[in-house]
């Protein structure tokens, strides 16, 4: 599975496991995605890849698992490219990556909403823009997330769920139906990009003029003052 292209991997899966774990992915998984100059998988470094424990850890996981192939994926797949491949569906197959880091899924056909992919509790980059994504951000928490584009999809709703995301960096909700104002934003002290084009949005931008580390915020096409 780690010499797929489009699939991320820590290190020491890709030195030392020779697993066929290609079955809980093989709905997915392929070998179009893109891949870094070598024309190998991309690899997403891991601070756990050097702990003297890792190998202990992942012996641990095993004596205890019932599906040792899921065990392997969950903990060896730190990220998955897989940008603009037709894929359909939602993506709660994918809810027992619990070591995923990084996810792209943009560009495709996918359905369901932020219940999909809330146990993902790693995730510091996650991509589902341009898909058929919707619902409310209720429910989606995760103090690891930096980055969020979910542009061009049907959430709606409030802002209120991004409160949880209290690590984001980078969020990009444009042209969704979202709807009342931005003050739950104004918790967010580390934000320091945010792209609310083309959706609902009413109030006045002073809710967030606390945010010091704002670079960018684009809202065009709400109804927005200030």
């Amino acid at each position: 599975l780690c010499s797929l292209r489009g699939v991320l991997c820590r290190e020491v899966c890709r030195s030392q496991h020779d697993q066929n774990l290609l079955d809980p992915l093989c709905a997915i998984a392929n070998d179009t995605a893109p891949t870094d100059a070598a024309g190998g998988a991309i690899v997403l470094p891991s601070a756990d890849d050097t702990d003297p424990g890792t190998e202990e850890s992942l012996s641990r996981m095993l004596e205890k698992s019932s599906n040792e192939a899921m065990t392997l994926a969950s903990y060896c797949v730190t990220g998955l490219q897989l940008d603009n491949r037709g894929l359909q569906g939602d993506l709660a197959s994918l809810s027992g990556l619990r070591g995923l880091r990084f996810l792209n899924v943009s560009a495709n056909e996918l359905t369901g909403n932020v219940a999909d992919f809330a146990e993902m509790k790693n995730l510091e980059i996650l991509d589902v823009s341009h898909n058929f994504l919707g619902g409310n951000l209720d429910g989606f928490a995760n103090e690891n997330l930096k980055e969020f584009h979910a542009a061009d999809n049907f959430f709606i709703g409030n802002l209120d769920g991004l409160a949880n995301l209290t690590s984001l960096v980078y969020v990009d909700m444009t042209s969704n139906g979202l709807e009342g104002g931005i003050e739950s934003l104004a918790t967010l002290n580390t934000l320091q990009y945010i792209y609310m084009n083309s959706n609902n949005l009413v109030g006045n931008i002073d809710a967030i003029q606390e945010l010091d580390s704002l670079l960018v915020f684009s809202a065009g096409n709400n109804s927005l003052s200030g």
